[in-house]
This record gives structure tokens, sequence and C-alpha cells, in this order.
């Protein structure tokens, strides 16, 4: 899962993920649409989940997910809820 090869691939889906959840190509993700993005996953997420993700993504507390912001919160929790997931086997 630490991988440099499992990293930017999962960097890459990310970053498609992001552009197709930015509808407004604002260059940020509204609270809603990073909701919608983490939902379309398939890693168990649950809102908890979720308002977790959004409370540690969101540093500068603008109500606002930047690209920036969006990136390493995405990648660790993918690893952290796949790895979850693994262990409930």
């Amino acid at each position: 899962m630490d991988s440099p090869r499992f990293i930017s691939t999962l960097q890459a889906a990310l970053e498609e993920m992001f552009r197709m959840m930015d509808k407004d190509g604002s260059g940020k993700l509204t609270y809603t649409e990073f909701r919608d993005s983490f939902r379309t996953l398939s890693y168990g997420l649950n809102d908890n989940d979720i308002n977790m993700l959004i409370a540690l993504a969101d540093e500068d507390l603008d109500e606002l997910i930047s690209w920036q912001e969006f990136i390493p919160i995405g990648i660790n929790a993918i690893k952290t809820f796949y790895s979850r997931n693994i262990a409930k086997g």
C-alpha cells in the first residue's frame, strides 16, 4: 500500500475524481461535492468517516476543499479505510 506505484496510481485516480466532482471548475470542492465524491468510492465509507475527512481536509475552515487539501487526505483516507475493510475480512 505504500509502494510508489500504488501511490501514483491512487493520486491519478483522485485527480480524476476531483476534476469530475468540481462541477463549477472552481478548483475547490464544496462539502456536498466532497461528500458525493467519497460516497462514489467502494471503500465502505460511512457518513461519520466522510465528516471526519471534511474536518481534516478543510484546514483553512473556508468550507471549501482545495486540491492541495484534498489529495493528501484522500490518499491517507483510502489507505486507512482499505486496510480497515481488509481486516474485517
